[in-house]
């Protein structure tokens, strides 16, 4: 009986490489597709410019990275897409409508409402505002956004059952291309230069915290970049000096996605019924942290107001007294924020002190002259309630100074 003799297949060598190739691509691909997150991705078709030898150059690997990019946000869902802001009523991402507005917040009908950055800061802050005409020294202004501000007005069927919503905003303005404030006088005449030059610089940026939720997967937490060219962040950030300012926002950026990846993962550990506000709570807490952060890189070379200084750095910031005081203020120190749907404290030496219902404390910083009349004539601040202050009073009489 002749012993049959198996035959070996022959392997091509240039077959393990392409299958390698194949492999990395598709990694890469994988890879885009969860930054942009996508929850499944579609099959689609690439056009390859190949046989130009094994010098790949930069301008190449753009071309396939850009390619890869536009098939893979076409299929990003509306309320996923980053550098937009969605619509409810459309079903529609909305990018901003130029270089000086920001969201401000939702119609009733899911509709996004945007304002004039300038409007704002004046409706917020008059005092503060003039900050933004200083011809000699410009400084930029950062304003925060809490979930209440930006979202009481949806309606329950948009606010309750959709995958998307934005937990808190934080706005910054004016600054230009190099991440230096930029005075008002000189907007109108930058915002002319970039268009003429097709520049996606930003005089108005907003970073926003966005609760996606998948279907079927568990909520996350992600960063929503408005009014500027993320791409052209990371590129600056890569080709300047390691001590840039691009570079410094780059890593910011980074720093506070690994944070929303914390407080993801501590929202799960707390009770179903206290997962929403606290969920909420942390994240105006993160926007604050980061305003004080950014305003450092932008314009670290300025002598900050009184307001500012005191509020650069967690060892100048009163958040140690901020139970000792909230403990020891009288009923008429007490406030209600109409805006953040928050409860404000005043403790001596202009401090000032944020909890929520529930006495969970979220920021604390000392007043500048005047801004507690301005926030009582605009009706920001208002008297707490009775009923509130007991019961507020009754939590923070349960907690403990650390």
């Amino acid at each position: 009986m002749e012993q049959q003799v198996k035959k070996k297949r022959y392997k091509k060598p240039h077959q393990g490489l392409l299958k390698q190739a194949l492999q990395y691509l598709e990694q890469a691909i994988e890879q885009i597709a969860q930054e942009k997150s996508l929850p499944r991705l579609d099959p689609f078709s690439l056009k390859l410019d190949l046989g130009q030898g094994q010098n790949i150059s930069t301008e190449r690997v753009a071309l396939l990275y850009s390619e890869i990019q536009k098939q893979i946000y076409a299929q990003v869902p509306a309320h996923f897409r980053t550098g937009t802001v969605y619509c409810f009523e459309t079903q529609k991402a909305i990018i901003p409508i130029d270089q000086q507005t920001i969201f401000r917040r939702y119609h009733s009908m899911g509709r996004p409402i945007w304002e004039s950055f300038l409007n704002v800061c004046l409706e917020k802050n008059a005092t503060q505002a003039q900050l933004l005409f200083q011809k000699d020294q410009p400084k930029a202004i950062a304003l925060v956004f809490g979930d209440y501000e930006l979202n009481h007005s949806l309606l329950d069927i948009f606010s309750r059952y959709t995958p998307y919503r934005i937990l808190g905003q934080l706005s910054v303005g004016f600054i230009n291309e190099l991440f230096n404030p930029v005075a008002h006088e000189a907007v109108n005449q930058l915002n002319t230069d970039l268009l003429m030059r097709e520049k996606k610089s930003c005089l108005v940026f907003s970073i926003q915290i966005i609760q996606v939720s998948p279907m079927g997967q568990v909520p996350k937490l992600k960063l929503n970049i408005l009014g500027m060219d993320v791409e052209d962040l990371l590129s600056n950030a890569a080709q300047g000096p390691k001590r840039s300012k691009h570079e410094s926002v780059r890593a910011l950026l980074k720093k506070t996605t690994k944070d929303l990846n914390h407080i993801a993962s501590r929202t799960i550990a707390q009770k179903p019924e206290e997962q929403d506000e606290f969920i909420k709570d942390e994240s105006l807490k993160l926007l604050f942290s980061l305003k004080t952060e950014l305003l450092n890189i932008i314009q670290p070379q300025i002598d900050r107001t009184n307001h500012a200084q005191l509020r650069h750095g967690d060892q100048q910031r009163p958040t140690h007294l901020a139970l000792q005081d909230a403990k020891s203020a009288s009923s008429d120190h007490f406030y209600w924020d109409t805006h953040q749907n928050t409860i404000v404290i005043m403790g001596p030496k202009a401090r000032i002190h944020i909890f929520n219902e529930q006495a969970r404390h979220i920021t604390s910083f000392r007043l500048e002259p005047n801004e507690l009349e301005n926030k009582q004539r605009q009706g920001r601040w208002i008297p707490l309630s009775a009923d509130k202050h007991e019961q507020i009073k009754q939590k923070l009489g349960n907690l403990r100074e650390n």
